[in-house]
C-alpha cells in the first residue's frame, strides 16, 4: 500500500497523514506499537557487541512513547494517538515485564547472562506482535 503524501497539514487527531496512516496500518494488526521494539535494540547490540555490563534499564512503553513522541511535530497527539489504540492490558504486561528485567539486570550484567537477555529480547518482540483479538 502507499503512504498518503498529499496535505501534510494535521487532520482532526493533530497527525500529518503519513503518520496517522502508518500507525492506523500497525494497530490494524497489532495490540500494540511495534515501533517500541526499537527501544529493545540496544540491550541485543550490547549482547553480541560483549558489553552486557552496559546496559541501561529499559524504558516502559509509555516512556519509550514520551520519547519518541517528543520527536514529532505535535507530541501530545501523536502520543495520545498510540496510547488509544494501544492494548491497555497488554501495555501492562510489556510495563511488568520490564520491570521484572530491570529488576534483574544487576544480576545479568554481573553474571554476563546472555542467555536471560535473548529470551527477554525474543519474549518482549512477540509481545509486540501479537495479533488483535
Amino acid at each position: 500500500m502507499k503512504i498518503p503524501t498529499g496535505d501534510p497539514s494535521p487532520n482532526q487527531e493533530g497527525l500529518s497523514q503519513s503518520e496517522k496512516y502508518v500507525l492506523d496500518m500497525n494497530f490494524a494488526v497489532h495490540a500494540l506499537s511495534e515501533d517500541v521494539g526499537n527501544g529493545l535494540s540496544s540491550i541485543l547490540m550490547r549482547k553480541f557487541g560483549g558489553g552486557l555490563e552496559s546496559i541501561a534499564p529499559i524504558q516502559t512503553y509509555e516512556e519509550y512513547l514520551r520519547e519518541e513522541s517528543a520527536k514529532r511535530a505535535n507530541p501530545d497527539a501523536y502520543y495520545d494517538y498510540v496510547m488509544g489504540k494501544s492494548d491497555p492490558a497488554r501495555v501492562q504486561e510489556y510495563n511488568a515485564k520490564i520491570r521484572a528485567f530491570n529488576d534483574d539486570l544487576e544480576r545479568v550484567k554481573r553474571e554476563k547472562d546472555d542467555q536471560k537477555v535473548q529470551a527477554f529480547y525474543d519474549e518482549m518482540m512477540a509481545l509486540l506482535r501479537t495479533r488483535k483479538v
